[in-house]
């Protein structure tokens, strides 16, 4: 809860997508272009937020000790999960204020919006159960800042790859019945994720 109640994370996030589609729109006259670079960009600009805001959720334990105790006093599934379900609500925000930004800045239409929330928590799943898992491996590195992205993107790549075709689905409209394999996909990898970082956390909780 302490990241919650400093926001830091998520002022970092939401402070990194507001500059930078600011400065995209301003470079590009308000307009973004290919609809395969309008969706390439908000999924570029989610995994870097993500890899700025996401990398702490274990940061402050070890820094002031308090993960010891938590060793002592609580299992590792419900620490893994509160912190996988506050990087979840984190992407989600990011998600939807960057959804409002690109339609503000860069006059960016969403013709299939449902298909693209359906793809993008779907994917927020995975990047949010992945990353905390991650942080947990990297928080008591002195250059966890570098380690983080270098182990993240490899294991997210064929997320962020789906959701970009899925976005550009989105975009263009086409029928949610027709690109229903990209959902398939992103919910396989959802669960996988699900159960893998629950799975190894469990060893590295206590390690």
């Amino acid at each position: 809860m302490c990241e919650y109640r400093a926001k830091y994370a998520l002022n970092a996030m939401l402070l990194f997508c507001v500059t930078c589609v600011a400065v995209v729109s301003f470079s590009l006259g308000g307009r973004a272009g290919d609809l395969r670079v309008q969706s390439a960009l908000i999924w570029v600009l989610v995994f870097f937020a993500a890899m700025s805001g996401l990398s702490r959720a274990f940061v402050k334990e070890q820094e002031v000790g308090t993960i010891n105790l938590l060793r002592v006093t609580c299992k590792p599934g419900p620490v893994f999960f509160g912190k996988a379900l506050f990087n979840l609500v984190l992407l989600i925000a990011v998600l939807v204020v960057l959804t409002a930004l690109f339609a503000l800045f860069l006059n960016v239409k969403f013709q299939n919006l449902a298909f693209f929330a359906a793809a993008g928590c779907l994917a927020s799943v995975s990047v949010s159960m992945l990353c905390t898992l991650i942080s947990a491996i990297v928080a008591g590195a002195r250059v966890r800042g570098t380690l983080f992205p270098i182990l993240s993107f490899p294991i997210l790549l064929p997320v962020f790859g789906v959701a970009v075709q899925a976005t550009q689905r989105a975009l263009e409209g086409a029928p949610t019945a027709a690109n229903a394999n990209l959902l398939y996909f992103l919910a396989a990898y959802a669960g996988a994720s699900v159960l893998v970082s629950s799975f190894l956390f469990d060893f590295l909780f206590y390690d």
